[in-house]
């Protein structure tokens, strides 16, 4: 992702931090700090690039192609349900952003999800 907009190694990638915090959780840890600098860094390439990652247009990362994502709807689908997005859970014991951390997905319209790990 360093050279160009790819949006088929994005998802990848956001799959490959969503497995590792789910490896993680199996013994209840919480997410590690390098798992959440890997997913700061995801939520950044998305916020920076989205409209690029979510074009079919050639020369954006998605040109045709037998793997490409055929639109915007396809691509946002394919990262429905992925926690990749870091945040903190919600706690009446904590103030904003101080609560434990965990991975977000994007939901629905492109809404922010929380799913503890």
């Amino acid at each position: 992702m360093k050279t160009r907009v790819d949006a088929e190694a994005f998802v990848r990638c956001a799959r490959k931090v969503e497995a590792l915090v789910v490896a993680q959780a199996q013994g209840g840890a919480p997410p590690t700090a390098d798992v959440l600098a890997r997913a700061a860094l995801l939520s950044a390439h998305l916020h920076d690039n989205f409209l690029t990652l979510c074009s079919s247009t050639e020369g954006g990362g998605l040109g045709p192609g037998p793997t490409a994502f055929a639109d915007a709807d396809a691509f946002c689908d394919a990262l429905r349900g992925v926690r990749f997005v870091p945040s903190h859970a919600a706690s009446a014991l904590a103030g904003p952003h101080e609560g434990e951390p965990v991975l977000a997905w994007l939901g629905l319209g492109l809404g922010l999800g929380l799913a503890k790990c």
